[in-house]
């Protein structure tokens, strides 16, 4: 299980790894559509985080994930568009999102781990 220190909600942490190929430094503007395009993914990444539930609702989940993170953390602006709209990851998020990435970066190296095994050379 893999757990990094501060986040609570593996949603977040799953946000976070979503958004993480994204942005840099000095570009910080992401689209949700790029960052749901996996929702089969998700799933088996938090197994790996250890969520003990099985979700029901993966899309609205993550959409409400997204929405707490704009609103209530201050991590992520939302610049318009709707639901398939436009976000910008703020100073704040930037910053758990540096404090997390080697967390992310495990998560992607278990994750090809996995795919490995199962589908093997």
């Amino acid at each position: 299980m893999i757990k990094p220190f501060g986040l609570r909600s593996n949603w977040e942490i799953i946000v976070f790894y979503f958004i993480e190929p994204l942005v840099n430094e000095k570009k910080r503007h992401f689209y949700r559509q790029h960052i749901i395009k996996d929702v089969e993914d998700i799933v088996p990444m938090l197994r790996l985080l250890g969520h003990k539930k099985n979700p029901q609702k993966i899309e609205e989940t993550f959409q409400s994930t997204l929405n707490n993170m704009c609103h209530k953390k201050g991590w992520i602006n939302f610049i318009g568009g709707g639901y398939t709209g436009q976000y910008e990851l703020t100073d704040d998020g930037y910053k758990v999102l540096l404090s997390i990435k080697e967390h992310l970066e495990n998560i992607r190296n278990a994750r090809n781990e996995i795919k490995t095994l199962k589908n093997p050379l």
